[in-house]
């Protein structure tokens, strides 16, 4: 705190078993709390000290802002002067979300979205090679590189659905100023090309905007050319190369340029497949948002699914002694008795062990033939997707809960990302590789970063901030993708700590509750040495 303040004065404090206590907290000072269990710490520091100073603090907002906040009860004193902007870091509030982890209450995640927004570079998941940005200027260097000397067009596609749309199509491109287009390989007059052909099936058209030589000399007019081609074509354009000159149906000359044609794709591109890739936002890190969560289990990491060991527990009963259990009672008399018909039209013994049937006996049981219509065998697993459809009921929720279990999602692996941010990574790491990391390798790693960009620098500089913070107070052996829930009251009280201490919020009372909570007598050191840097902030 800082120097100029004054002390603050609490006098008459009668919260729980508190006894008219008055006492006096300079600034700048860490003090400590003592006393047996039930003396009263907890309610002299959070329900008196933190109460007091967050209830004043919200009573500075205008009321429309108030409903959105927690508003404390005033606690019984006499009088309590001057008060400070009050934070509380308490170990008494547990986390149940299953979103929240190490990072997210460290503060880490938007910062680590922040790091890669600004300097992550996504990699090709075909090709294993890291993406390039193109500008028209670099896109028209590389085309006089690789195609040097020759005769081109550039063009781009367009989406013909019928007829009336090629005609559609055909006004505003006349009224635009294009007249030829790419149609099966070859250059058209526009006047020329019927609808029906050109809305015919697997039949590509391209509007030509230029023909230009592919030389240093006409770079300026290849690059305008291209810029065009890509303003008009949402981001893609070709460079057709002219080979020759073929009739086409009704004796018409055209321009064959069907033998050479290289994608020119704007932004980030594989060089090799040219596959483009999104530029890289905050959001699209995030899986917490849709742009960046797996579309399958919407960000969590996992599903829930139908747990099969508990389906069919035993596995040393037979199909017909109750093998799966869920068909055990009277109500599944009928899938039983379908049970026993398919079985015997595809081989499957009844009175067989589970365990010892084939893996083919088996998936027969399960799969079936995945429909009821025709008198067909739907299995077990079919049957469970249908009574899904009847969760409105109960019973049916209430029963499939006896068979479910939340399972890691097979499209991400748990790593609760979608591909397309997965793709892009900092330090040879993706976001979810740089989760599994312990706050101890995590700062180590970040170390060999070099960011390039200025925002990023400063991004960069934040997080190994944060990090240092929580390795200093003990917590570098956790992942930052452990969840919050699992972790100690030590271990949440001083991740909470952590944020304070990143904040750099000066002229604050911190109140922290029992922060050596679980911690080693070797850390404890450390952590006083955090809280001291604290109390002069």
């Amino acid at each position: 705190m800082s120097k100029v303040m004054h002390s603050i004065r609490l006098r008459g404090a009668r919260t729980h078993n508190l006894k008219g206590i008055s006492l006096d907290l300079p600034p700048g000072q860490l003090i400590a709390l003592t006393g047996p269990s039930g003396a009263g710490k907890s309610s002299l520091a959070i329900d008196t000290l933190y109460a007091e100073g967050q209830r004043r603090f919200v009573e500075s907002f205008s009321p429309y802002a108030r409903q959105f906040l927690e508003r404390l009860e005033r606690p019984p004193i006499d009088s309590l002067d001057p008060v400070a902007a009050t934070v509380a870091v308490d170990r008494r509030a547990p986390v149940k979300s299953s979103r929240s982890t190490l990072a997210t209450m460290a503060d880490l995640e938007p910062y680590l979205a922040a790091l890669f927004a600004c300097e992550a570079v996504p990699t090709c998941p075909t090709c294993n090679v890291e993406a390039v940005a193109t500008t028209p200027a670099q896109a028209a260097s590389k085309l006089i590189e690789t195609q040097p000397g020759k005769r081109a067009i550039v063009t781009y596609p367009v989406r013909v659905d019928d007829a009336e749309g090629f005609l559609d199509l055909r006004e505003g491109l006349l009224k635009d100023g294009y007249r030829r287009l790419v149609v099966g390989g070859s250059v058209r007059d526009i006047d020329e090309v019927k609808p029906s052909e050109a809305s015919a099936p697997d039949v590509r058209v391209e509007v030509v905007v230029d023909r230009v030589a592919v030389t240093k000399a006409d770079s300026r007019r290849l690059q305008e050319a291209i810029e065009v081609a890509w303003s008009r074509g949402h981001g893609r354009a070709e460079l057709r190369t002219e080979e020759r000159a073929a009739k086409v149906e009704g004796g018409t000359t055209a321009t064959d340029a069907s033998k050479d044609h290289v994608p020119v794709v704007r932004g980030l591109v594989c060089p090799n497949c040219h596959k483009s890739f999104e530029p890289a936002r905050p959001a699209l890190f995030s899986y917490n948002s849709p742009l960046g969560a797996c579309e399958a289990c919407r960000g969590f990491g996992r599903v829930i699914s139908v747990d099969w060991d508990k389906v069919i527990p035993d596995p040393s009963k037979t199909l017909a002694k109750g093998a799966v259990k869920a068909w055990s009672g009277k109500s599944a008399d009928s899938e039983r008795k379908e049970l026993v018909k398919y079985a015997a039209r595809v081989g499957v013994p009844m009175d067989v062990p589970w365990e010892k049937l084939t893996k083919a006996q088996k998936a027969h049981v399960i799969d079936g033939e995945g429909s009821w219509s025709k008198g067909k065998f739907p299995g077990v697993r079919a049957w469970f997707k249908w009574l899904e459809t009847r969760t409105y009921k109960m019973h049916v929720r209430v029963f499939l809960a006896r068979y479910r279990a939340y399972t890691a999602c097979e499209t991400c692996n748990g790593a609760r990302l979608n591909p397309t941010a997965l793709s892009y990574r900092v330090a040879t790491l993706n976001l979810s590789e740089w989760h599994g990391q312990t706050v101890a390798k995590a700062r180590a790693r970040l170390a060999s970063v070099k960011p390039e960009d200025p925002q990023g620098k400063r991004v960069h500089d934040a997080l190994t901030a944060r990090l240092s913070y929580l390795d200093r107070v003990g917590l570098g052996y956790l992942e930052l993708d452990r969840q919050a829930r699992t972790l100690s009251g030590g271990e949440a009280q001083r991740a909470g700590l952590t944020t304070a201490l990143g904040a750099a919020l000066t002229g604050t009372m911190f109140v922290l509750d029992e922060p050596t909570v679980g911690l080693h007598a070797l850390d404890i050191e450390q952590l006083t040495a955090v809280t001291r840097e604290l109390s002069r902030a």
